[in-house]
Parts: structure tokens; sequence; C-alpha cells
């Protein structure tokens, strides 16, 4: 299980609120906290996962 990057991972989904991208492929294993917390930056952006 990795550490997730949380500036890292705010950049890349504004980048995708914004249009420049059209979906993020996650090649790694976060485990169940990572997800969470992806989860809950995605919503607050207005993305789904």
């Amino acid at each position: 299980v990795e550490n997730l990057n949380e500036n890292e991972w705010w950049t890349k989904m504004e980048q995708l609120k914004l249009g420049g991208e059209k979906e993020i492929i996650a090649k790694r294993n976060y485990g169940r906290e990572g997800q969470r917390t992806l989860e809950q930056m995605a919503q607050k952006l207005g993305l789904y996962l």
C-alpha cells in the first residue's frame, strides 16, 4: 500500500474539472483510507469516482 500524496491528486482533479482531462487512471494501491480520501476530494470538486 502506497502513501497518498494529496497535493498531487488535488492538482490532477482540478485539471480534470477544468476540462484538461477526461479521466484519471490510478494505477497505485492506496488502501481503504486512501480510497476514502480520494472519494472525499472528488466529492468536494463535484466529481465522481
